[in-house]
């Protein structure tokens, strides 16, 4: 009886799974940094848009057996997400394959699964460092700016409100004030609306004072007061190696805060990555291909503060 020999497409398919799971592995090794500062969730949509609404402030006084006051809804600030497709395939030719198949596909199976986590990492990165100069929010202004503007102001009320320090280099002080400015936010009425700032997120170049000042969480020292404020309701000091990517003058000196219950930066999966190997019988090349598709945006800004030094 001939014993069964398998084609180089049956090798493909037996060869797939375990690739696969490399891939996922190399994808996974080291964990994510994006997902500790964007609110990430799935799409099962073609597009996303987030349409929030205004309602008063404060709930009014009336005479006891009066009837009640009738509030009035308004809309608020509305964001579209349209999600973009990243794609990339590697064609590896019969000569590579006869060089070595499964090395060869192995090594270019990890290079794949480093690119994408690559691009998601360093676009996530780069999109909210540039909150500091081009990256807008619904109110046509700078993710973090002195001059967010009030939809419906109230009498009396302000008409705008901040949420970033210029000329603050990073330090003990800077933190606090972050946290200060993060409790001074106002809400669509000009009423405040105070947040928590329980996220510290830093670039690489400050990373080493960043945790000399944090600390391991809960832990405190009773001779540094100044120490113990700073570490005060801080649950994460997140360091983002990507934000060095981004082109403006304030990747080394600009750090942020972050309110990580109420922050609405949202970032959607449509299509989480996917891998997969194919053998293309007319050529005799085994392709390997990877796909995803996401998009992020910012809502409100409201949930964050940032800082940068001259």
């Amino acid at each position: 009886m001939a014993s069964a020999v398998n084609s180089r497409a049956d090798y493909v398919k037996l060869l797939e799974p375990t690739l696969r799971k490399a891939f996922f592995a190399e994808y996974d090794l080291g964990g994510e940094v994006y997902s500790q500062y964007w609110d990430v969730q799935d799409s099962d949509k073609a597009s996303e848009e987030i349409s929030e609404t205004v309602m008063p402030s404060e709930i009014p006084e009336v005479n006891e057996g009066g009837m009640f006051a009738r509030g009035v809804l308004s809309m608020g600030r509305s964001k579209k997400f349209t999600h973009v497709t990243r794609k990339l395939e590697i064609v590896m030719t019969e000569e590579v394959q006869e060089d070595n198949l499964y090395k060869a596909a192995l090594s270019t199976q990890k290079g794949l699964a480093i690119a994408f986590k690559r691009t998601v990492e360093r676009t996530t990165a780069v999109t909210y460092a540039n909150g500091l100069t081009t990256e807008l929010t619904p109110d046509g202004k700078p993710l973090f700016a002195p001059d967010h503007v009030v939809l419906y102001p109230q009498p009396q009320n302000p008409g705008s409100w901040g949420n970033v320090l210029s000329g603050e280099p990073f330090s003990s002080v800077g933190v606090k004030k972050l946290k200060t400015l993060m409790r001074k936010q106002k809400d669509e009425n000009g009423d405040t609306l105070p947040h928590n700032m329980d996220q510290l997120i830093v670039p690489s170049d400050l990373a080493e004072e960043a945790y000399e000042l944090y600390g391991a969480p809960g832990t405190y020292d009773r001779a540094d007061r100044a120490g113990n404020q700073v570490k005060q309701g801080i649950k994460d000091v997140i360091v983002v190696d990507h934000f060095q990517d981004v082109a403006h003058q304030y990747a080394t000196s600009m750090y942020f805060g972050r309110d990580s219950r109420l922050a609405m930066n949202i970032f959607f999966w449509r299509v989480r990555p996917t891998y997969k190997l194919i053998y293309e019988e007319a050529t005799g090349n085994i392709i390997q291909r990877v796909r995803g598709r996401f998009s992020l945006g910012v809502v409100n800004p409201r949930g964050q503060v940032g800082a940068y030094g001259v």
